[in-house]
């Protein structure tokens, strides 16, 4: 049977969690599977194997957070895969989700839940009690709200990003879903955004997007109480060709400020610096355990090795990159 690895995740002491098609694998940092659990179905502890965007979180205590797209749920387990709860339904009532996607823990342990096709954020608690739920609430233009919001990224003093895919921009909310600030329109120039998948967030100063279908990355200035949002790096991907619903990239900073990048149909995964200099790239189709077929997640874990989600060849591969060459070793090479 065909399944596709769709996210993954890290907890505090390092082990991996993936969501794989109907189940989810946890492994330590060396690749070893330490536990699996999950089946095909509706039913407590069940996945439907179809669903295209699946967001998985670890909280502060390891309990891990599964969006069941095609079951319009999340899951709740401990770290031993122990079913523990699941708050779902289809239809736009306070506690039910129509697809839901992205989703990110804050401190205080409360779970953001990216409701794609309601079209809203939704907050609750870490024992499933419904919080809060917002549309857009964005004061310049009252009549517009989210249009299949995917992504979610929150800071380190609690606030929260949006890549409000369809409506070409992100938005920043506090965690009682006032809004904040939004930037980002459609089109093609600088700081304008065409479907915006994925978002990372480097030491609540910089945050990177996957600008897809404009195939590149943008980089704006979120820092300071009033940030300006300038765009302060942007580099293009030679990649993200197809709009299919399969080619939706991911990113995250490596724990040297640079930013990976997958190319999910190009088989591509790269490493940029800020300044967008294509530091290395490494490539395949699949086979070999360094090879890739459509990777799509990405993470580093706390010890700098990169994660990666190979989603047709269902697996995961970890990669530990040599240090990146300097000027002078480039000009050594050149030499010689």
């Amino acid at each position: 049977k065909d399944l596709k690895c769709t996210s993954i995740t890290v907890d505090t002491p390092g082990n991996i969690y993936v969501y794989n098609g109907d189940r989810i694998q946890k492994f330590d940092n060396s690749g070893n599977l330490l536990a699996m659990w999950g089946s095909q179905g509706t039913g407590d502890g069940e996945f439907i194997s179809s669903s295209i965007y699946v967001g998985i979180v670890v909280d502060a205590s390891n309990n891990i957070y599964v969006t069941d797209s095609e079951n319009h749920s999340v899951q709740k387990f401990d770290s031993s895969g122990n079913f523990l709860e699941k708050w779902e339904s289809e239809a736009p009532r306070n506690d039910e989700f129509l697809y839901p996607s992205g989703a990110a823990i804050d401190a205080a342990g409360n779970i953001y839940v990216a409701d794609t096709w309601n079209h809203r954020i939704m907050k609750f608690g870490s024992k499933g009690e419904f919080l809060l739920q917002w549309y857009a609430n964005d004061p310049t233009e009252p009549n517009k709200t989210f249009y299949g919001p995917r992504a979610l990224a929150v800071d380190t003093v609690g606030e929260i990003y949006i890549s409000d895919t369809g409506n070409k921009r992100i938005l920043i909310y506090s965690t009682d879903g006032a809004f904040i600030a939004q930037f980002g329109t459609a089109g093609t120039g600088v700081g304008e955004l065409d479907e915006p998948v994925g978002i990372a967030v480097w030491h609540d100063q910089l945050l990177a997007v996957a600008d897809t279908w404009n195939q590149r990355v943008q980089i704006f200035d979120v820092s300071g109480e009033a940030p300006s949002f300038a765009v302060v790096g942007s580099f293009d991907i030679a990649g993200w060709y197809s709009q299919s619903l399969d080619n939706k990239p991911y990113l995250a900073f490596d724990k040297d400020g640079n930013i990976l990048v997958t190319d999910p149909e190009g088989y591509l995964v790269m490493q940029y610096s800020r300044e967008g200099k294509l530091l290395r790239s490494w490539n395949g189709g699949g086979g070999d355990i360094d090879n890739f077929s459509m990777p799509t997640g990405i993470t580093v874990d706390s010890e700098g090795a990169i994660w990666v989600v190979d989603t047709a060849n269902d697996r995961v591969n970890k990669f530990i990159l040599p240090a990146a060459d300097t000027e002078q070793d480039q000009l050594n090479n050149e030499e010689q």
